[in-house]
């Protein structure tokens, strides 16, 4: 019997959401000169980089390769990889270079009528608006996204996009239209049988909870998604987790206790790249040292955080965390 080549090895186990078996087979020394000669085995290493939290690998094979192939919309697999390598730049907040990888990823997809990848760059483009602070343009790309999806039977990324607009009501604290989109988010990843996408909605759904005033169930749908993402493992996700986590516990008043949480949430979106996450868990952890009364770590992480968030051109968060800095030169406490 013949064996399976590389490439349907790897479709296999993509198929099945085993990536990091995926990352072992196409990773290995002798394969590189193979994978790096074919697009659709750069996609596929590519992607299951990204979903075990080696962004930064990510972004430098599909920078490395994508120069030797010819970008034209009629290659389906060239489209993939122009929208994957924006996904890489966007996790490690490039925020720029990653518009430009989501905005020709859809200009050959509009090209050659690939519905699915229009949905796709259009929801990628949204959350970059959506970071920005550009609320309704976030809305409207995602409005394109959403019947693409529906249309195509594509229950994930309804999902997805679904999760995404819930993040911009909460954003604009519509707070009962956020919860209804993290519940319809979570029944189309269940129906497609994602689970790992059931655990980044949910800690979805925990900052809601957070902001609604519920700290205790906030923290505890946070934790259960951070133990499901520690399973798949998506380790930037999960430091997202650890975040809220963090935050919620800060919340009921235990201030010792959020501090491993949101030390993990920090150290391990550093570790992953996840510039964002990073920048949040640091401005989260500042709140916590200033309740803590250190004040010279509070003012640090503040600090740090902020220049993330001016990085990033998150303009909300950014004149959030100046504010807060300022407010802290005010405030008492102990160094």
């Amino acid at each position: 019997m013949l064996m399976p080549t590389l490439s349907a090895q790897a479709r296999a186990l993509a198929s099945r959401s085993a990536w990091g078996e995926v990352v072992a087979l196409l990773g290995a020394p002798e394969e590189q000169a193979t994978v790096h000669g074919d697009l659709e085995l750069v996609c596929l290493l590519g992607e299951s980089l990204l979903r075990t939290g080696r962004a930064r690998e990510a972004r430098t094979l599909f920078t490395d390769t994508l120069t030797q192939f010819r970008d034209f919309g009629g290659n389906p697999t060239m489209r993939r990889a122009r929208n994957l390598c924006g996904a890489a730049h966007f996790e490690l907040g490039d925020y720029d270079e990653a518009l430009l990888a989501f905005s020709r990823a859809a200009e050959l997809a509009q090209l050659d009528g690939d519905d699915l990848l229009v949905a796709q760059s259009s929801n990628n483009l949204a959350m970059i608006a959506n970071i920005r602070g550009q609320h309704e343009e976030a809305l409207a790309l995602y409005r394109v996204a959403l019947p693409a999806y529906q249309r195509l039977g594509n229950a994930v990324g309804l999902a997805r996009s679904l999760h995404n607009i819930a993040i911009t009501y909460r954003d604009t604290e519509r707070y009962d239209d956020a919860e209804e989109y993290e519940q319809r988010a979570i029944d189309e990843a269940r129906a497609a049988g994602d689970e790992a996408l059931v655990a980044i909605v949910m800690a979805g759904r925990a900052d809601v909870q957070l902001m609604r005033g519920d700290p205790s169930m906030a923290e505890a749908t946070a934790l259960h998604a951070a133990t499901l993402l520690a399973q798949v493992p998506d380790p930037a996700r999960r430091a997202d987790a650890l975040r809220l986590a963090g935050r919620a516990r800060s919340r009921t008043g235990d201030q010792a206790g959020a501090l491993p949480l949101l030390d993990e949430a920090v150290t391990t979106a550093r570790d992953c790249g996840a510039a964002l996450i990073e920048a949040e868990s640091l401005r989260a952890r500042a709140e916590v040292h200033r309740l803590r009364g250190a004040r010279t770590a509070a003012r640090d992480d503040a600090t740090s955080a902020l220049a993330l968030f001016t990085r990033l051109k998150a303009v909300r968060e950014e004149a959030a965390t100046a504010a807060w800095l300022d407010a802290l030169g005010t405030d008492g406490g102990r160094a």
